[in-house]
């Protein structure tokens, strides 16, 4: 096997067909989600992808960069780490290899990764998230790593959500918990007696038609919860989906939805397609439709089209919101993985991040306290006023 590790953007490129082929159908996984992370995010990082062949065949590729941080130094993340929240993250490994051959090739990523990689930077720490804990490629990859003495720090991050559907509506709306029940119903009753009407994009065309309605319906959202409008506030942010999204529906990996009223857009959700998984990546609603429960009346009639068209799988991806249980959606653990090699000053930089880290965790739950007291005398101060008056 030899190892090639690539750092130059055209040799990125070049390796399109065969990051994908690796990558499978996980749209998060795929070159068009990474490279458009690479263009957006990259700035003033090195890319540093792992890639080991057998004569002309690629066997599995590092999807990764170096950064450098004041307090962490020099560390080795995954494309697609911050916002972007990119799931499931792994090293891509061909999957026509039997189980021992594939922990082999992981553990040549490892071993030139530490090497190769170390050389051109001194790493002090792989900051590794979004993994699978459990997975035979995650725990291949930590056992290489204890192997050469790194020191391993595991913290379990909000957890991914995901659905098994039936094969037909009636059996999922049958086995919906009650209350679903109740509000499909609702929702189908609306549509029905009031101006509604759903659509769909998938071409690139299509998506980009309407993708400025998503971003407004995705703020309001937002607006209702956070001061910043959310996330398309952050400019890289705002600049990665749309390019990501376009480049995901050249390839039929995108499902923009939407419903109306009367002529007006007031609810959306973004689905990524891979196989026979399609995975929800954002969504928005207008507040001032709230009292239609615009998003229960897009769920209801978006779950029924996947389930027609095959999808066997509803997957919510990360974050803890009750309504993905609401839905009998079960909670997929994620971790985030510190791996810190057998150095001193690496692993006194790890210790002084974890201590600045929990002094933080601290004074927020204080802080958090400060606010909830105040809250609590706020609302008994309101009673007392309503009381007497």
């Amino acid at each position: 096997m030899q190892f090639e590790l690539i750092t130059a953007d055209d040799s990125f490129v070049a390796l399109r067909e065969e990051w994908n082929r690796l990558a499978g159908d996980d749209p998060l996984a795929s070159w068009e989600w990474r490279y458009a992370w690479w263009q957006v995010y990259g700035h003033r990082r090195a890319l540093a992808v792992g890639v080991v062949r057998r004569d002309d065949q690629i066997l599995g590729i590092a999807p990764c960069y170096s950064d450098h941080g004041p307090i962490q130094g020099q560390k080795l993340c995954w494309l697609g780490s911050g916002k972007v929240c990119t799931d499931y993250q792994r090293f891509l490994i061909d999957p026509r290899l039997t189980p021992t051959q594939q922990a082999i090739v992981i553990e040549q990523l490892v071993d030139a990764l530490s090497g190769k990689v170390a050389r051109r930077a001194q790493q002090d720490l792989w900051d590794l998230d979004g993994v699978l804990p459990e997975s035979p490629a995650t725990l291949s990859l930590i056992e290489s790593l204890r192997r050469r003495g790194f020191m391993i720090h595991a913290e379990s991050v909000e957890s991914s959500w995901i659905v098994d559907l039936p094969r037909d509506w009636e059996t999922f709306v049958a086995g919906a918990k009650r209350a679903i029940r109740r509000k499909i119903n609702k929702a189908q009753r609306r549509a029905a007696s009031t101006d509604v009407q759903y659509f769909t994009a998938t071409t690139p065309a299509e998506v980009a038609a309407f993708w400025p309605e998503f971003v407004r319906l995705h703020e309001a959202r937002f607006s209702i919860k956070v001061s910043d409008g959310g996330c398309f506030a952050d400019p890289q942010f705002a600049a990665f989906l749309p390019v990501a999204v376009q480049r995901l529906s050249e390839r039929g990996a995108i499902r923009l939805h939407w419903c109306e009223v009367g002529g007006r857009a007031i609810s959306t959700q973004l689905y990524l397609l891979g196989g026979r998984t399609a995975s929800m990546y954002q969504s928005g609603f207008d507040p001032k439709f709230a009292s239609l429960e615009p998003g229960h009346l897009l769920y209801s009639r978006v779950f029924r089209d996947l389930i027609e068209a095959g999808y066997t799988r509803l997957d919510f991806l990360r974050g803890n919101e009750s309504y993905k249980a609401d839905w009998n959606a079960v909670s997929v653990p994620l971790s985030r993985l510190y791996c810190v090699p057998p150095r001193r000053t690496s692993q006194l930089r790890h210790q002084t991040y974890q201590f600045a880290r929990s002094l933080k965790r601290a004074a927020k739950q204080k802080f958090g306290r400060r606010e909830s007291d105040a809250a609590s005398l706020a609302g008994d101060a309101e009673s007392e006023s309503s009381v007497n008056s």
